[in-house]
Order: structure tokens, then C-alpha cells, then sequence
């Protein structure tokens, strides 16, 4: 995706420069749904916070709680609550990108990473009215300004949220294609365009059950997580991916590539980029509207 967007957003802009959309996509859960959810939620796992909390401030010095700044709705840039998972001095050095087995996570974060318990603070977010329970994964506004295009614009549309096709598709196989030596890098040239083509599809077509489909798949997966290993489970998120790709070859004879939004949406594959394409996951994709992208 080009960097056409305008200027890198400075520390203290409350919001960045994004067009309306023509007409305001429905968010599936209602407001309620998000707040009873979110309740319940943090009162079911407060003993695994307050756990977690405790151990962190064993493990290494610093905050329990780590803010980033991210783009919400309408690009309203907000701070996202995370339970710290890397050594305080590191947390804003380096790449904003943190690649597997990065050496800035201490051992107890990358647990919390891995089985995503350090995602849980967001319920707060969720109340404040800043996310919802289901929704676009919010990326950092300098990601957004520089590398959203009009398909990416789309997933600003609605509020963000804890989970949504992108995010499983970055949990299950986006996590993997990030190269350590340049994470950044990496993960906007291959994991970037497909989450948010994915989200973009997701904001198009969403509806009460997609949203209670996505929340089962995700519990399913930090379920898994937590009583897996990390070789375990980087051995079933691979088998899983190559299975999944053999089922989309079959079942889509033409292996439209899923490289950009804009093949997600349109059903288009730019040759310079349909060589290197692959197949969409099927158990990621939604149907795309008909009619286009317009």
C-alpha cells in the first residue's frame, strides 16, 4: 500500500485526518451487548489480571500496564490498554512491530503474548466506548497514516475492536510471516494488506452472527494457547494454515490471490503481485459484497 496519506501524526494529535464514510457501516454487537460482555468478562478473569499483575512486577520492573496509542473510529487516536509484557526500558525503543521471540518480551510476556492474556485490559477500552467486543484491530497512527489506503479507511468506519477476522488471521499465520531481522518492515509487506482486507471485507458484510462466530473462534484459540506449548503450537497453527490452503485451492479453482484488499474485495490480482499471492484462508474469509469496491 502507498504512503499517500499525509504527514506522520505528532505525539499530541487527538485525531487524524480521515474522510467520513458515505454511509456509516452497522457495528453487529449493539452498545449493550459490548458493555454486558465486557462486564462479565472482567469479572470472570479479575483473578487471572490481579495473577498476571503480580507476576509481571516479579519478572521485571516497570508498570503493569502498557498504553499505546492507536486509531479508533473515525481516526479518533485513543490510548489502548495492555498488560506489559516487555522490559520497561524497551517497551518504546525499537520497532513498533514485535517479532516472534523478540528479545525486548521478557519470558512471563511472551507467555502473555502468546496466549493473549495481555490483550484483556482492552475490556476496560470496551467500556470506556473506545472498542468494541468485535471489530478492526486498531493500529498505530503512524501505520494509519502512511500506509491506509481507501480499502484500510473502510476499517475506521466502526469502533475497533479485541477481535476480528485480521486479528485471527495475524494470530494464526500473520505472527509467522514477520521477519525478526526487519519486523516492520515484514509486517507491512505481508501481513498488513491481507488483515486489513480481511477487516475491510468484515465491515462490509458484519452481522450479529458473524460477530458471535468470530467470538467462538477466538475463545477456541486462546483456549488452545493456554493449554499448549509454544512448539505445540506453532507446529498446529502451521499444519493448520497449509490445510487450510489446500481446501482453498480446491475450492476456489481460480486461486484468486488475497495479497491486497483490493483482490478481497473486487476479486482483482495485480500481476506484480499475483505471482508471490496466496490463497485466502477459508476459514477467515467472509463473502464480499457484489458490485465492487465502489
Amino acid at each position: 500500500m502507498s504512503a499517500t496519506n499525509g504527514p506522520v501524526p505528532d505525539a499530541h494529535q487527538q485525531r487524524l485526518d480521515v474522510p467520513p464514510p458515505a454511509t456509516r457501516p452497522k457495528q453487529g454487537l449493539p452498545r449493550w451487548a459490548d458493555l454486558l460482555i465486557a462486564v462479565i468478562a472482567l469479572i470472570l478473569v479479575s483473578p487471572i489480571l490481579l495473577a498476571a499483575a503480580i507476576a509481571i512486577r516479579l519478572s521485571s520492573r516497570g508498570p503493569v500496564i502498557y498504553r499505546q496509542r492507536r486509531v479508533g473510529r473515525d481516526g479518533v487516536i485513543f490510548e489502548m490498554f495492555k498488560l506489559r509484557t516487555m522490559h520497561a526500558a524497551s517497551c518504546s525503543a525499537g520497532s513498533a512491530i514485535t517479532a516472534h521471540r523478540d528479545s525486548r518480551v521478557f519470558p512471563f510476556g511472551a507467555w502473555l503474548r502468546r496466549t493473549k492474556i495481555d490483550e484483556l485490559p482492552q475490556l476496560v477500552n470496551i467500556l470506556r466506548g473506545d472498542m468494541s467486543v468485535v471489530g478492526p484491530r486498531p493500529e498505530d497512527p503512524r501505520i494509519v497514516a502512511d500506509h491506509y489506503g481507501p480499502v484500510g479507511r473502510e476499517t475506521l468506519a466502526v469502533r475497533p475492536g479485541l477481535t476480528s477476522p485480521g486479528s485471527l488471521y495475524s494470530c494464526l499465520e500473520g505472527e509467522h510471516l514477520i521477519d525478526a531481522a526487519d519486523p516492520e518492515a515484514s509486517y507491512l509487506r505481508n501481513v498488513l494488506p491481507r488483515k486489513l482486507g480481511l477487516d475491510a471485507t468484515y465491515v462490509r458484510t458484519t452481522s450479529l452472527r458473524v460477530d458471535f462466530v468470530l467470538l467462538a473462534r477466538t475463545i477456541g484459540v486462546i483456549t488452545g494457547r493456554l493449554v499448549m506449548t509454544a512448539e505445540a503450537r506453532d507446529r498446529q497453527d502451521a499444519a493448520r494454515a497449509r490445510q487450510q490452503r489446500e481446501t482453498a485451492r480446491v475450492t476456489n479453482p481460480h486461486r484468486r490471490p488475497c495479497a491486497t484488499p483490493a483482490e478481497l474485495l473486487e476479486g482483482t490480482a495485480p500481476p506484480e503481485t499475483s505471482a508471490q499471492a496466496v490463497p485466502c484462508p477459508d476459514y477467515l474469509t467472509l463473502p464480499a459484497k457484489q458490485g465492487g469496491a465502489g
